[in-house]
């Protein structure tokens, strides 16, 4: 059974709407990687995550409650650090009293941000541009391992190299040695059934799928 993809470029709207999805991947990939280096941490992360999170009125009165705080703390920091960067020799204890409560009152306000990190972000932008005027691409699966072909370029890739298989609503992102990638989009696909695909590449791979 074969897999192939044809790639082509990429609109300015593709890309945009890929990017965080990339930008997730990427992040799971480091993860992943992560575990494999750190399994002692990550048991423990695990552990803790599997606390039950309070329901949701919970959290909202929770969330109230940090921004009161927060606002309280800024009051109280610029009500001491005004006077205290007027006279900070003699009004030093109320300078760093002002100076904490301002920060963490600042802290408390900060609004939480959701979604995967900017950096990651950064990264996805840069190589969906490179994709988006890259010459196109067929990439294709087979039993004895992948291929890619560009132009008259053509290289092979073994199951061995691969190292994280991460699929989201629009991409596959399959990586290989230190920092090679498929980037797939999965409508370019033009040989095979969708639904067989990373069961196929785990099978040879020994590798299990991370759906994000």
């Amino acid at each position: 059974m074969d897999f192939q993809f044809r790639t082509a470029e990429m609109t300015d709207d593709e890309r945009r709407g890929l990017r965080e999805q990339l930008a997730r991947a990427l992040d799971k990939r480091m993860e992943l990687h992560s575990r494999k280096v750190m399994p002692k941490l990550w048991a423990v992360t695990d552990r803790l995550r599997s606390v039950p999170k309070a329901p949701e009125p919970v959290l909202r009165r929770r969330r109230v409650r940090y921004k009161i705080y927060g606002v309280i703390l800024l009051v109280l920091g610029l009500l001491l650090l005004i006077p205290g960067l007027m006279e900070p020799e003699e009004l030093l204890a109320p300078l760093a009293a002002g100076a904490l409560a301002t920060v963490s009152g600042v802290l408390y306000l900060w609004p939480r941000r959701s979604g995967p990190p900017r950096r990651e972000l950064a990264r996805a932008e840069k190589l969906l541009e490179t994709l988006g005027v890259s010459e196109n691409r067929t990439v294709v699966f087979r039993e004895e391992g992948a291929a890619v072909q560009a132009g008259e370029s053509i290289q092979d890739v073994p199951y061995t190299e691969f190292n994280a298989l991460i699929e989201t609503e629009d991409l596959y992102v399959l990586c290989f040695a230190q920092t090679g990638a498929f980037i797939l989009r999965k409508r370019d696909m033009t040989r095979g059934e969708p639904a067989a695909f990373l069961s196929f590449l785990a099978e040879r791979t020994g590798l299990t799928p991370a759906k994000i």
